[in-house]
C-alpha cells in the first residue's frame, strides 16, 4: 500500500544526505546519468495479509520493502547503511512506524545479500540491499 511505502520513505528522508535521494522503485537519470552517491531506492511489495478473524474486519497487512543503499564506496556504503537501519531498528528493538489509522508492530530489518558491485558502470555501483518489514493493522 501507498502509504506504507511513504511511512518507510518518509523515516528514510529524515537522514540529511538521503532527504532528497530516497526514490521508489527507480533512481531518476538526469541526462542518463544517475543520481550522486549517496542514495536510495525502495522496491515495496504488499507482502501478505491474514485475516486475524473469522468474522471481524481486521486484516493485518504484512508489506515488505527492499533497499538498494547506493553508496560512493564501500565505506560510504556502510556507512550510510547504518543510519538507515537505525530509523527502523533501535538497540536491537524494531521501531514502531507512525502510520495515520494504523497500528504498528515494531519493523524488522534483514540484510540478506553481501556488498553488491555492479561494474557495468563507471565509476562502479557500490550498494547494499537490506529488507523492511512490519505488520499493520487498521485502527477500527
Amino acid at each position: 500500500m501507498k502509504i506504507d511505502t511513504d511511512a518507510v520513505k518518509a523515516a528514510i528522508q529524515t537522514i540529511p544526505a538521503l532527504a532528497s535521494k530516497t526514490f521508489v522503485s527507480v533512481a531518476p537519470r538526469t541526462n542518463g546519468v544517475l543520481p550522486t552517491a549517496p542514495y536510495l531506492v525502495i522496491h515495496p511489495a504488499d507482502g501478505t495479509d491474514i485475516q486475524t478473524g473469522v468474522t471481524g474486519p481486521y486484516v493485518t497487512r504484512r508489506p515488505n520493502f527492499t533497499l538498494h543503499i547506493v553508496g560512493s564506496s564501500y565505506d560510504n556504503a556502510q556507512t550510510v547503511t547504518e543510519l538507515v537501519k537505525a530509523k527502523f531498528v533501535v538497540n536491537g528493538r524494531g521501531v514502531k512506524l507512525s502510520i495515520a489509522g494504523t497500528n504498528t508492530k515494531p519493523c524488522r530489518w534483514s540484510s540478506p545479500q553481501p556488498t553488491q558491485v555492479d561494474n557495468s558502470l563507471t565509476p562502479p555501483l557500490i550498494y547494499n540491499v537490506a529488507e523492511v518489514d512490519f505488520e499493520a493493522q487498521p485502527t477500527s
